[in-house]
């Protein structure tokens, strides 16, 4: 079962299979403009996945035998939309499947004062795949980075061929290297369409393109924004 800690903070350290509605249900998580249910990272199995926009349902038309006054006329259902967070993993051409295989590590928190769902493979996966553009396409290792600008410096460690490769992000640079390795090791990886050879004799420094301009904030359908954290703590409204 789940257990606090410091009052804030839900955990579960096991993957109890059989009780996995109730686990999606207690590290659900939303902020009034998206929510998911708490599936697994790889998303099977899991119990009842859902992934839910603001304003996104369906409407159905509602029939009365008698006609009344403030009857409703239509009812409005919420429906899942495609879940955009979902990650496969393969391994030798095998998908990684969690009923079937042995899990040694399970981690999943819930931090309720900062409104964030952690897990052991999602943080590493968001930091990895998301940040450095991690991609490995039958054995092509390839990088496209890119940094916003809150963020200033970005490092994580991935192992390939026996060599623990070290990817850093700073600014509008990105630098490989193989920090155990000795002269003759080598490592090759693709960054934003170039090919790099990284051997134990030191790193490698590519630039890293901008962030693209997102464009303009969405905005949400009328009667449905959602209030912000500050607003509500003063009792103010926009």
């Amino acid at each position: 079962m789940p257990h606090g800690d410091d009052g804030w903070r839900i955990r579960r350290t096991s993957a109890d299979l059989d009780r996995l509605g109730e686990t999606e249900s207690v590290f659900a998580l939303a902020n009034g403009w998206l929510g998911w249910r708490g599936t697994l990272d790889e998303g099977e199995p899991c119990g009842m996945p859902g992934s839910y926009l603001n304003g996104f349902h369906e409407q159905h038309e509602l029939t009365y035998p008698e006609s009344g006054y403030g009857f409703p006329e239509r009812s409005d259902t919420v429906i899942s939309a495609p879940n955009a967070a979902l990650i496969r993993l393969w391994v030798d051409d095998e998908p990684l499947d969690l009923g079937t295989g042995t899990i040694r590590r399970h981690h999943q928190e819930l931090d309720l004062r900062a409104g964030v769902v952690a897990s052991l493979a999602g943080a590493w996966l968001v930091v990895a795949q998301g940040f450095g553009g991690l991609r490995d396409d039958r054995g092509v290792l390839a990088f496209e980075p890119r940094l916003p600008r809150p963020i200033t410096r970005l490092a994580f460690h991935l192992r390939r061929h026996g060599h623990r490769l070290r990817v850093t992000l700073t600014g509008r640079q990105a630098r490989y290297e193989l920090p155990d390795a000795g002269p003759g090791d080598a490592v090759e990886l693709w960054h934003h369409g170039e090919q790099l050879r990284v051997t134990g004799d030191g790193p490698v420094t590519r630039p890293m393109p901008p962030v693209p301009d997102p464009g303009p904030e969405p905005q949400a359908p009328p009667g449905r924004r959602p209030a912000r954290r500050a607003q509500e703590a003063a009792g103010g409204d926009d």
